[in-house]
Formats: C-alpha cells, structure tokens, sequence
C-alpha cells in the first residue's frame, strides 16, 4: 500500500487532498511575505543564514507538516486535537528548559488554562472509554448468564 493510501479502504483520497492543500497554503504565505525579504537583504548572501533559512523550510516546515498530515489521517480528530493543544505547551516548556528564557505572567497563566484543559480533555475520555469498556463487559456477562434457549433468542434477534 502507497504511503499516500488510506489503510480503512485503499483510497488515497483524504491524503491526497490534504497535503497538496497544506502546500497551497504555505507557498501562499511565503509568497505574501517575500516582499519583507527586501528589508533585510543582506542575510540572503550570508551563509549562516541560508543554511538556517533552508533548515527552517524543509525540516521544520515541510518535514514536520508532511508529518501532521499523515499523523492527522491515522488518528481520532479527539486525539488530533489534544495534541495541536499541546504544541505551544511544549513549545514554552523548552523555551524555558533548553534556552532559558522567563515566562511572563500572562504567558504562565495560558499554560496553566491550556494544561488543565489539556487534563480535564484526558481524563474525561478516560472516563468516556472506561464506561464503554464497562458497558460491553456488562453486556457481555448478561449474554453469557442466560439460559440456552435466551441465547440463541438474542443471537438470532441479533441477525436480523
């Protein structure tokens, strides 16, 4: 199967439109912004810079949204959600671990409402699934706590 396929039936449809769109969108954005170039023109002769600026577009952009795209088709929209939420989470986490930098008061206030959203998403599905889980063990035991003659009533009710 193509990477480009879906693995629930073989089609390539919601990839093959979702990463073409991604690009779009970013070649888009590059463009409207590619005038500010002119204000700092010196950095584009600067070796250093260029190296940055090609790190920055094909790894942190194109790798990682290629990534996402992929990642968003394999998973829950619950699940792709929560972890969109996460990213600036972490994002000023190692701002802070790896290069120091203070957090503002307003800045420690939205991580602590988007950590405690983030928990109480978490914890609520785990809630959600724990009932499921329960509700089919429960169903599951009343089936098997039946006579003979009930089981084959709710097995053939089941059929049809």
């Amino acid at each position: 199967m193509a990477p480009t396929q879906s693995p629930r039936n073989g089609s390539c449809k919601p990839v093959c439109r979702a990463l073409p769109a991604t690009t779009i969108t970013l070649v888009i954005a590059g463009l409207a912004l590619s005038p500010l170039m002119v204000l700092h023109a010196e950095h584009l002769t600067d070796t250093n810079s260029l190296i940055l600026i090609a790190w920055i577009a094909i790894i942190a952009t194109v790798v990682a949204y290629a990534a996402f795209v992929y990642g968003l088709h394999r998973t829950t929209a619950l699940t792709a959600g929560t972890l969109s939420l996460a990213e600036p989470l972490v994002a000023a986490a190692l701002g802070v671990i790896v290069l120091h930098e203070a957090l503002t008061p307003s800045a420690i206030f939205g991580s602590l409402a988007l950590l405690a959203g983030l928990v109480t998403v978490t914890l609520f599905e785990i809630l959600r699934r724990s009932i499921a889980d329960a509700s089919v063990v429960g169903s599951a035991q009343r089936r098997h706590s039946q006579p003979g003659w009930a089981k084959l009533k709710t097995t053939a009710e089941s059929r049809g």
